[in-house]
């Protein structure tokens, strides 16, 4: 299945290609449920594709790509906040301009 899906990639540098020729079927599986759950494929849909009897297994990756959705915005925050602390520190005080 891996090879048939590395013959259907087109446009891989050898690079590219040979790296995915040493990851695992389950690697696959991972990153296609990660990445079935960030583009919002039904639930459904996501555990009849990956062969799921429990909704318990596929949940797993709903739930990795929603831990990566709140990294992402607590890290843009933390830049916001960074962002308005250095504005702040660089406007001078109003208390000491008299």
């Amino acid at each position: 299945m891996r090879r048939q899906l590395l013959v259907e990639l087109e446009n891989l540098t050898p690079a590219t290609n040979s790296s995915l020729e040493q990851l695992s079927q389950h690697a696959f599986r991972q990153t296609f449920g990660t990445q079935a759950a960030a583009n919002d494929v039904p639930f459904d849909v996501v555990q009849k594709v990956l062969g799921h009897q429990s909704v318990q297994t596929t949940s797993i990756y709903v739930q990795a790509e929603k831990q990566r959705m709140m990294r992402e915005v607590s890290q843009m925050f933390g830049k916001r906040n960074a962002t308005e602390r250095k504005v702040a520190d660089s406007q001078p005080d109003a208390a000491n301009t008299s």
